[in-house]
């Protein structure tokens, strides 16, 4: 055999595992009316075992999306860094029917699911970790800040090791139904008790244990990530800001994961530090 051979070989034995994985599909809840593949995860094993977990929330403006899409990179990365890596679907805005509080209630049953078997897959259940894009961080960032979703499963807040919310609008979604912006009134309706329910920002409350976050916003919304972080630093929460001025709200998506990227840079530095510097054990 030739060298050539016996290195394409070599390189494929090594690469393999983290390049070309294909996920198992699990069905995590269980929802009157709604198809199982709405409450459905991907689970991508990690090459180490006692792993920490992290659970990806897709973006789509809670009316679209799917747990498969923009997985070009996340799972090789998450996996060179030692993780489990699940992404999850949770259900979506049907007509006119606005999608919440039922798409953050399912975020909150995979979190369980994730917690009551991961250790089944190779996870360490005492170290979750939540990343979302978009919508699927508003719904991240939710679950951790909102003590009913997670007590709902005899879960607290408290128990997720770290927030990656990757651009979202959505931290204080009550100025945007005040304006009549439809993407929001789609989502949440107009009763605005329901909207602040809705709004991480408004659950946020001095005493109270909240995991840290690690808040990833483009240059044109930062201020909702900053307005985000002070008001969770003011009761004792721990947030560091990343603003993003070269890259569009698709393309901080679409880039994450890439080896030569800033932000993926910055969020493995963050990671490795919510670990005691080392993502695996």
């Amino acid at each position: 055999m030739s060298r050539f051979l016996l290195a394409l070989l070599g390189f494929c034995l090594a690469a393999g595992p983290l390049a070309a994985q294909a996920p198992r599909t699990f069905v995590y809840g269980a929802a009157k009316g709604l198809p199982p593949e709405s409450i459905s995860l991907d689970l991508y094993k990690s090459p180490k075992a006692n792993a920490p977990i992290m659970i990806y929330v897709h973006g789509g403006g809670w009316r679209r999306g799917d747990k498969a899409n923009k997985m070009d990179l996340k799972p090789a990365y998450f996996a060179k860094l030692g993780f489990l890596f699940a992404s999850v679907n949770y259900r979506l805005a049907d007509g006119n029917n606005p999608p919440f509080p039922g798409n953050a209630a399912d975020v909150a049953a995979a979190v369980k699911w994730m917690h009551t078997n991961g250790a089944r897959y190779g996870g360490d259940p005492s170290r979750i970790f939540l990343i979302g894009h978009s919508a699927g961080a508003h719904l991240a960032s939710l679950v951790a800040t909102d003590a009913s979703l997670l007590a709902a499963h005899g879960l607290k807040p408290s128990m997720i090791a770290g927030v990656i919310t990757l651009d979202t609008a959505a931290f204080d979604i009550t100025p945007k139904i005040e304006r009549g912006q439809r993407l929001f009134v789609n989502a949440f309706g107009t009763d605005l008790n329901m909207v602040r329910k809705a709004s991480p920002i408004s659950h946020l409350r001095s005493g109270q244990s909240y995991p840290s976050f690690f808040i990833v916003m483009a240059d044109d919304r930062a201020d909702e990530g900053r307005n985000f972080m002070a008001s969770f630093k003011k009761v004792g929460g721990r947030a560091e800001l990343l603003t993003v001025s070269d890259m569009s709200h698709e393309e901080i998506n679409s880039n994450f994961g890439a080896s030569n990227d800033r932000m993926t840079q910055a969020v493995t530095t963050y990671l490795t530090r919510q670990l005691g510097g080392s993502p695996a054990k």
